[in-house]
């Protein structure tokens, strides 16, 4: 599974390698603003990259999934979210990138 994050420029980074990417223009999710993302493809067009077959996630979701490939690694409650204890033992919230590719 691929995951991007939504910047405050309003354009998804991913997670594993920080390629920028936008939803395809036909999708549901575009312009919709979710902070997570789980998306299958990325195509190349005119207006850039994009992502195909995209859904909306909690970023804790990752590591209940795929485990072997992330780890979660901060709190995430910007829209309502779940909540867990950060694996540094911080309280502060400052990283915004709080799921990363194991491999």
């Amino acid at each position: 599974p691929h995951v991007a994050q939504l910047t405050n420029d309003g354009v998804y980074v991913t997670v594993r390698n920080g390629q920028r990417l936008t939803p395809a223009r036909g999708s549901v999710l575009y312009g919709a603003g979710h902070r997570w993302v789980m998306y299958n493809e990325v195509v190349e067009t005119t207006a850039g990259k994009q992502m195909r077959e995209i859904t909306a996630i909690q970023p804790s979701w990752m590591t209940d999934v795929a485990p072997h490939f992330y780890k979660y690694t901060g709190v995430d409650n910007d829209d309502g979210g779940e909540k867990k204890k950060r694996t540094d033992n911080s309280t502060s919230d400052k990283d915004r990138k709080k799921v990363r590719r194991l491999f």
